[in-house]
């Protein structure tokens, strides 16, 4: 269960979030520190609430989307929305938190061009990397 504290933290994620334009706004250096966006994500739930399996799957959606992209494939907003009703399933069901869904929800509301489509899966590469991390440093694994 989230904390007072915690709860804060995902609420400041998602505020600097909505205040961006475009996912390409965002600073590498604002959200790829341990003081950063991403990190701030992980320590927001506990690992039962934001279990790695869920994280990598909308990571994975987003990834393979932009790899498309990049293969020279048209940019298609409307394949990127597609994501927005399957995070909202996993929300519903209980797997993941509704903050988190918020996240996913503005992150993708925020992407629009390539660029942004590259820096919204970044973002999310840190926060699984910083959830990796994060979980496997408390359990006093090295």
């Amino acid at each position: 269960m989230m904390s007072g504290k915690s709860k804060s933290t995902i609420r400041e994620v998602l505020q600097a979030i909505e205040e961006l334009k475009s996912m390409s706004d965002l600073p590498v250096e604002k959200y790829a520190s341990e003081d950063g966006l991403a990190y701030a994500v992980v320590t927001s739930f506990d690992k039962d609430d934001l279990k790695m399996t869920q994280l990598y799957k909308v990571f994975y959606e987003m990834r393979n989307l932009s790899k498309r992209v990049k293969q020279g494939r048209d940019f298609r907003r409307d394949q990127l929305l597609k994501l927005k009703p399957l995070v909202a399933y996993a929300a519903g069901r209980g797997v993941i938190p509704s903050e988190f869904y918020e996240l996913v929800s503005k992150v993708l509301d925020r992407i629009h061009t390539r660029a942004d489509m590259e820096r919204a899966v970044d973002f999310l590469e840190a926060i699984v990397a910083y959830h990796k991390y994060h979980w496997r440093t408390r359990r006093g694994i090295s």
